[in-house]
């Protein structure tokens, strides 16, 4: 082979191998096509975004309180729930969110703990 007819080769070797590297790489950690949105429980209170984007989406939940909690999500796209997140632990949950208004609440112990509750807007943005 000359010279000339093994640039075109060493071309064609050089763009294409980063595409078989590509192949080895896992998928990324967030749901995927999706985004991870954090959400953290402490005692009364949760902290998240109340207005998000359809989409699949991670919650990263983190309970910052003292005592047990729990992550329940609910609206057009079904429910999901993390039924208990211990003191300083980490869970996390993936769910299709679908347009329109969800319901967010611990459900540990009694049907809302201390009164943890929170309305979550999905809109096209």
């Amino acid at each position: 082979m000359t010279r000339t007819a093994k640039l075109p080769v060493a071309i064609a070797l050089s763009l294409a191998l980063p595409l078989f590297a590509a192949c080895g790489q896992k998928a990324p950690t967030a749901a995927a096509g999706g985004r991870t949105v954090e959400v953290h429980l402490s005692d009364g209170e949760i902290q998240m975004p109340t207005d998000l984007s359809p989409g699949m989406t991670k919650f990263q939940v983190v309970n910052d309180g003292a005592g047990i909690h729990g992550f329940h999500i609910e609206g057009p796209a079904g429910d999901k729930e993390v039924a208990t997140v211990q003191p300083g632990q980490k869970a996390s949950l993936d769910m299709q969110l679908d347009p329109g208004t969800y319901r967010v609440s611990c459900p540990v112990g009694d049907n809302v703990h201390k009164g943890m509750i929170k309305a979550v807007n999905v809109t096209q943005g």
